[in-house]
């Protein structure tokens, strides 16, 4: 990840929680306290309500689709949205509430699902680093499926330097 990147995401994980306490801090001086509590307590309840109708029947779902050889990602897919919202609903906060009911809309959940979250994966590339440098990873598709191309080395057919050569170990006494 780059610098920038890295930069920018510290920002917006240490700016969200500041953003949510200022506006519950504003929200309770408009609403009041109680209307507000009120308000936090109820979309909590339904937070937990969304998590526990939704619970493991994601699975069934998923397995029946696949029984049926539609594939089981799109059940899924949709279960961990349903289930981040009912999270979203339980942590306090407006902006948190608000995002929360988004994605319990339907057609949010189906927007976002085959939309959005393939372009993230699609544009999504691995790279490790090596002793030698960087190794990419870069899929590409075909009429056969998904080719993977890479470079690999095998350490096994080199002889290593004397300075590397496992030594064997002294005796102790």
């Amino acid at each position: 990840m780059s610098q920038a990147l890295r930069l920018a995401s510290l920002l917006a994980l240490t700016a969200f929680p500041l953003l949510e306490i200022g506006l519950l801090i504003r929200a309770g001086q408009v609403l009041g306290f109680w209307r507000l509590a009120l308000v936090m307590v109820l979309t909590a309840i339904l937070g937990s309500v969304v998590i526990r109708r939704i619970g493991l029947s994601v699975f069934g779902k998923a397995r029946a689709e696949i029984e049926a050889g539609r594939g089981g990602v799109e059940p899924l897919l949709d279960g961990l949205l349903q289930v981040t919202a009912g999270l979203l609903l339980i942590f306090p906060g407006l902006i948190s509430d608000f995002l929360g009911i988004c994605l319990l809309v339907p057609a949010v959940r189906q927007n976002l699902s085959q939309k959005v979250l393939p372009r993230l994966f699609r544009t999504a590339r691995y790279e490790a680093q090596s002793p030698r440098g960087t190794a990419g990873r870069r899929e590409t598709r075909s009429g056969d499926g998904v080719t993977i191309e890479g470079e690999y080395e095998r350490l096994g057919e080199k002889t290593l330097p004397p300075e590397t050569a496992l030594k064997p170990r002294k005796a102790s006494k």
